[in-house]
């Protein structure tokens, strides 16, 4: 990283780009080209500049500052389909990795970069043999369930991964089983997050979307444990607003199964918090 410029010259800096910038995409919209888009990651350490993606090493309780500009873009969205303005920054305390990703577009056209925040000494995930290291998968018995109104957020289940072995195993998502009396249409989208902050996953969100086949469906997730650590996953139901024909029947969805290439030590299916669907 870039170290000449002090922390106060940096966010000026930031500033500077980001206004200087901002007007690029209302000067050149009538050759309405394609979109493209520029992040800056600054920490105490420096700031780099950079299109596409890029991996950032940060530090544990260091400030870090993360600008996003879409150059020639009419709308932005990150990485879990909020809409966002084409230039904007976030300011937040590092305490744990994760990846933040941006999509800008302009008309059919859109542009994405991402920047992978990557907490000191953690291994990165290309580095990781995908079929290396043994986890030990269970429940954490948190959740109390109760009732889930249309459109609400609910966590279905806390899962505690834990490495077992001596090497770095690679997470790739977790399959539920929907084993309660609602319809798996009652659920349009899933989200899961770490205990760290870092690894986060989100799908579906619109309605009408199935996403179950046999009452069982997929919630990707990328994430790398290294050996000796654990993991706390957070596995949250997106309520539908439609389902109101499934008012009063209850959704418990199980873990069937963790995709890794690790070795797997648990008892599935385990269990997860029944929710009764309500107005």
């Amino acid at each position: 990283m870039t170290t000449i410029l002090s922390r106060s010259a940096r966010v000026a800096l930031l500033m500077f780009c980001l206004i200087s910038l901002g007007a690029v995409p209302a000067q050149a919209h009538a050759a309405d080209p394609d979109p493209s888009c520029l992040l800056i990651a600054s920490t105490p350490r420096g700031y780099e500049v950079f299109e596409g993606d890029k991996d950032i090493e940060i530090r544990s309780g260091e400030r870090v500052i993360l600008a996003w500009i879409g150059i020639d873009a009419d709308t932005g969205t990150d990485r879990d389909g909020a809409s966002i303005p084409t230039v904007g920054l976030r300011v937040f305390t590092a305490s744990g990795s994760g990846t933040y990703e941006y999509t800008f577009s302009n008309g059919e056209d859109e542009a994405t970069c991402s920047a992978s925040l990557m907490m000191a000494g953690e291994v990165a995930a290309a580095a990781v043999d995908p079929d290396g290291g043994a986890v030990s998968v269970s429940s954490i018995p948190l959740l109390t369930g109760g009732s889930a109104a249309l459109n609400a957020s609910v966590p279905v289940a806390y899962i505690k991964v834990l490495n077992t072995s001596t090497e770095a195993a690679a997470i790739n998502g977790f399959t539920l089983k929907q084993n309660g009396t609602a319809g798996t249409g009652a659920i349009i989208g899933f989200a899961t997050s770490d205990d760290k902050g870092g690894s986060r996953s989100i799908i579906g969100g619109e309605e009408g979307v199935d996403l179950f086949e046999d009452g069982e469906t997929f919630v990707p997730l990328k994430a790398v444990i290294e050996a000796g650590k654990f993991r706390i996953y957070t596995l949250k139901a997106q309520m539908s607003g439609r389902a109101s024909g499934d008012v009063g029947k209850s959704l418990m969805l199980d873990v069937a199964a963790i995709d890794t290439g690790a070795a797997v030590r648990g008892n599935f299916p385990i269990r997860g918090t029944t929710w009764t669907l309500s107005f």
